[in-house]
């Protein structure tokens, strides 16, 4: 993400100097230039393949923004070949490219989603095969609010991991067979530009006007139940026994879940 922040910096201050029309600096030196001084320092700091997959993953991202959406694919251009993490994945998780099209969100700033093919680093030799890939999702998003939606995220994120530090809920949580990833209920942004940011995508989320739209066209009016149906609802059948033993009590009847 470190990256990703120096690339931000540096576009945001390039762009509030642009329109200025004052001349360069002495010597052309620009009031910007420690951010790419910075981002290069970064760079050569970082083992070849490192370096590497953070450029591809500049380019890709690029490409995209600037709506060349071919040239994203994972044919004929990307795929295994070229593989790359992104900032808001986890780390081990690699990208191959862009798979299907991508679609518009119904929702205020309509961030683009986009899902790509992708592998996980623990799949070792499965690299040249189609059994070790898998998708994920990611969301391309414009919008000036940005950069408060980001400072919010991180906070969030902070918060989450000083809770799970606890020696105590870490213990519950083993106790359960869980994960800290397993209840992570926060998500990851990275600044590519001034007003522009990827996203890390939700499997199974959806806009709030289309949670509403949804429940219009269901029953026109609130859904009515209990919270066991509630959970029912949104669990599959090898989580709903685990989500049920959590409920201390039995459940009296909630309006308006849905």
């Amino acid at each position: 993400e470190l990256f990703w922040a120096l690339e931000a910096r540096a576009a945001a201050s390039a762009a509030a100097a642009a329109p200025s029309g004052s001349p360069p600096s002495p010597r052309g030196v620009q009031p910007w230039a420690w951010t790419r001084v910075a981002l290069e320092e970064l760079l050569r700091g970082l083992g070849p393949d490192a370096e590497l997959g953070l450029l591809r993953q500049r380019t890709w991202v690029r490409r995209l923004e600037r709506g060349e959406v071919d040239a994203a694919r994972v044919e004929p251009g990307w795929g295994e070949p070229r593989a790359f993490p992104v900032a808001v994945w986890p780390s081990e998780r690699r990208c191959l490219g862009l798979e299907g099209r991508p679609r518009e969100a119904s929702s205020k700033c309509a961030p683009v989603m986009l899902r790509c093919r992708c592998r996980d680093g623990n799949d070792g030799g499965a690299s040249s095969s189609s059994a070790g890939l898998s998708t994920a999702g990611l969301l391309l998003k414009r919008d000036a609010g940005m950069p408060q939606e980001q400072q919010v995220g991180q906070t969030l994120r902070l918060l989450e991991r000083l809770i799970w530090e606890d020696a105590g809920l870490r213990n519950l949580l083993e106790q359960e067979k869980l994960r800290p990833e397993d209840v992570r209920a926060t998500y990851a942004i990275a600044m590519t530009g001034p007003a522009t940011a990827i996203v890390e995508a939700v499997e199974g989320a959806c806009t709030l006007r289309d949670a509403r739209a949804g429940a219009r066209g269901q029953a026109g009016t609130a859904e009515r139940g209990t919270l066991h149906d509630f959970i029912a609802r949104h669990n599959g059948s090898s989580e709903l026994a685990r989500a049920l033993s959590r409920l201390p009590a039995p459940a009296p009847a909630f309006p308006g879940l849905s």
